[in-house]
């Protein structure tokens, strides 16, 4: 993994401890296109349009929802201190 993967993304922001669990992930590349993947040790993807290789990252963007915005899917996890 190079330092690209665990760089500082502008808060709010999430680090993601990869353990080599299975992932399902949509991704979307710059060539325009989108892809999906279901597989174990995903740390890095290749497009099947343009074969262009991609680290994935351990660092993922985060959105504060709304005041009175409603989340519709599972209740939101508390973090611990």
């Amino acid at each position: 993994m190079s330092d690209w993967a665990i760089r500082s993304l502008p808060k709010p922001c999430a680090f993601i401890q990869w353990k080599g669990t299975d992932v399902c992930a949509d991704y979307y590349c710059v060539c325009g296109e989108s892809f999906h993947i279901d597989a174990m040790f995903v740390y890095a993807v290749e497009c099947p349009h343009c074969h262009r290789v991609f680290e994935v990252s351990s660092m993922i963007e985060l959105r504060e929802l709304a005041k009175g915005e409603k989340w519709e899917g599972c209740e939101p996890r508390l973090g611990k201190i």
